[in-house]
């Protein structure tokens, strides 16, 4: 999932999205007078209290260039909402964004499975690289296809499929990955 907030002050970006079986956090503190003490990353899983998972120390931001930083979440809670938010020092906590985290299994993940009219699939794949996706039906024509994309995550509208079983395939030159995929 990807997401972005608007108004804050010191951030002219801050997004959270799933990269392989990871969280990364983005942000970037604008240039100016502004600067912070340091960086907090926070979570709260669903229910829970806020901790802080991941920093950066001292002094963020510039006077004369934006400053962007990336923090990881290694270890994320499956299944559940993750709320994040930043804690920028003596400036304040940034909005809250927040996802569900959805493991890969064998590379890929389908989300929902079985779907009926939209389903996302994740692919651990480096930043950049290219690959294909087709999905083919139960009587082997392909019903869906993108070619050489360097996106991870794709939302697809299935609303005019038939209901069935279909096989998604992910490649290119470094990998093959198949998996089913139910439309009810």
């Amino acid at each position: 999932m990807f997401a972005q907030t608007e108004g804050q002050d010191i951030l002219s970006h801050f997004s959270v999205s799933q990269v392989g079986n990871q969280i990364r956090v983005s942000l970037t503190i604008e240039a100016g007078g502004s600067s912070c003490q340091g960086i907090e990353l926070e979570r709260k899983v669903e229910g829970g209290l806020y901790e802080v998972i991941d920093m950066v120390p001292g002094i963020c931001g510039g006077s004369e260039f934006e400053e962007s930083y990336v923090l990881l979440d290694e270890n994320p809670v499956s299944g559940q909402s993750l709320s994040y938010r930043l804690f920028l020092g003596n400036v304040g906590r940034s909005e809250v964004i927040s996802l569900i985290f959805v493991p890969l299994i064998d590379g890929i993940a389908i989300y929902p499975n079985p779907a009926s009219t939209e389903f996302t699939i994740l692919l651990d794949k480096q930043i950049g690289e290219e690959c294909n996706i087709e999905i083919i039906d139960i009587a082997g024509r392909i019903v869906y296809s993108l070619e050489s994309t360097i996106d991870s995550m794709f939302a697809i509208n299935s609303v005019h499929w038939h209901a069935g079983t279909y096989q998604i395939r992910a490649y290119n030159e470094n990998f093959d990955i198949r998996k089913k995929l139910v439309i009810t």
